[in-house]
C-alpha cells in the first residue's frame, strides 16, 4: 500500500509541475481522477498545488521515503532564541527527539510535505506521530492524541507555507482527532497554533502544552 501511495504521489507531483505555467487559478486541487495519473488507493489525501510570492509548491501526503527529509525539519523545528547560538545538529539524534521521526511510516504515522514545484525540492512539512508509554513526548497528553512537527526551511518562511500545510493537515482525516504539541514560551508560532485553534492547557520549564480538540 505504501509503495502504490509513493508512486501516486510522484505521478501527482509531475502532473502538478506540467500545470504551473496555466492560467488557471493558481490555488487548484489535483483530486483523484483529475490528472494522468492512475486512480489513488483509497482515502489517499489530496495533493494542493498553491502560490506564494510569485513561487508555485505543491503539498502532498508523507510517505516513507520522505524520512530524510524530515530529520531535517526535526532540527529546523528547534527554536533558537534571538542572539544565541544554533543548536548542533547531532541532538537529534538524541532518543527523547529522534522519535518524533525513526522509522517513519508506522500505522499511525501523518503528515503533508510542500516542495518547490519548479524543483521538486522539499521545503517544509508537517507530521502527527502518537508517542505513548516510555516513548511519550515533549507535548504528551494521553496515549490517544498525536504530536505535531513543523518546520520550513529558513529562506522559505514568512510566506505562509506553514499555515498552509497546517489548514492542509487540519482538513484531511487524519487532523479531525485531538491533537497537542509543545512550543516554546517565547517562539511566535504560538499565535499561528492559536489560530488554529490550539490552547495552551499546562507550562513548564519555559514550554507550553498546547492541544486542539
Amino acid at each position: 500500500m505504501r509503495i502504490i501511495l509513493a508512486t501516486w504521489v510522484k505521478c501527482v507531483i509531475r502532473e502538478a509541475a506540467k500545470s504551473v505555467k496555466d492560467r488557471n487559478p493558481v490555488r487548484r486541487q489535483l483530486i483523484v481522477g483529475g490528472t494522468n495519473c492512475d486512480a489513488a488507493p483509497i482515502a489517499t489525501p489530496r495533493a494542493a498545488l498553491m502560490q506564494t510570492k510569485g513561487m508555485n509548491y505543491i503539498i502532498r501526503p508523507l510517505t516513507t521515503e520522505d524520512e530524510s527529509f524530515l530529520w531535517e525539519m526535526l532540527y529546523q523545528a528547534l527554536h533558537v532564541p534571538e542572539g544565541q547560538i544554533a543548536t548542533p545538529r547531532e541532538v537529534i539524534h538524541l532518543p527523547e527527539l529522534a522519535r518524533y521521526v525513526q522509522d517513519w511510516g508506522h500505522e499511525d504515522d501523518c503528515g503533508f510535505l510542500a516542495s518547490d514545484a519548479a524543483t521538486d525540492h522539499p521545503i517544509g512539512a508537517v507530521w502527527l506521530r502518537l508517542l505513548m508509554g516510555g516513548n511519550k513526548g515533549y507535548g504528551f497528553v494521553d496515549d490517544n492524541t498525536p504530536e505535531l512537527s513543523i518546520a520550513v526551511l529558513p529562506e522559505y518562511r514568512g510566506q505562509g507555507i506553514g499555515t498552509q500545510l497546517l489548514a492542509q493537515l487540519f482538513s484531511s482525516e487524519c487532523g479531525v482527532s485531538p491533537v497537542s504539541l509543545s512550543v516554546s514560551v517565547g517562539n511566535s508560532a504560538v499565535r499561528l497554533y492559536e489560530r488554529f485553534s490550539f490552547s495552551v492547557i499546562s507550562e513548564s520549564a519555559g514550554s507550553l502544552t498546547m492541544k486542539r480538540g
